[in-house]
């Protein structure tokens, strides 16, 4: 999804920076996120929301449930983020009016809302596929023929 925009490597290295919670430059890397754009802005504005009780609560007063933060890593937590926000968009709009300063840089327009809900279709069938060879379901048989759905999809 990032590719020509940021390096595996790179992505890993912030997971496991964040994990330890040892992120210094926290700028640096909303910047780094914003050049995979829009994922990068919606990225940022979730860790915005969560990074502090008071703006997890005011985020709940606009709607009932918070986004899942990606990992960064993994399709299916972009999907899961992806499901949840573009319900919420007029949420997330108003959210980041009330904190213009910290997420000037980060708004979402409509230009960027229709690239998100054009990511989550194109995710979908890979969250699909996840779910469908997940265990004992990721036999031969099974990984063949989910190979050939894919392939007639692209």
């Amino acid at each position: 999804m990032f590719y020509n925009s940021i390096s595996a490597e790179e992505l890993k290295s912030y997971e496991e920076l964040e994990k330890r919670e040892e992120l210094k430059n926290i700028e640096e890397v909303k910047r780094k996120f914003r050049l995979l754009n829009p994922l990068d802005k919606l990225h940022n504005i979730i860790v915005d929301i969560r990074s502090s009780d008071n703006r997890i609560a005011e985020f709940l007063a606009l709607v009932t449930r918070i986004i899942p933060l990606d990992n960064r890593m993994r399709w299916n937590s972009w999907y899961n983020s992806l499901v949840i926000a573009n319900k919420l968009t007029t949420a997330i709009n108003t959210y980041i009016k009330d904190h213009w300063a910290d997420l000037e840089y980060d708004f979402i327009i409509l230009k960027d809302w229709t690239k998100l809900r054009t990511i989550e279709e194109f995710l979908k069938l890979f969250y699909i596929v996840t779910l469908k060879l997940e265990g004992y379901k990721a036999i031969l048989e099974n990984i063949l023929f989910i190979m050939d759905i894919i392939i007639k999809y692209f």
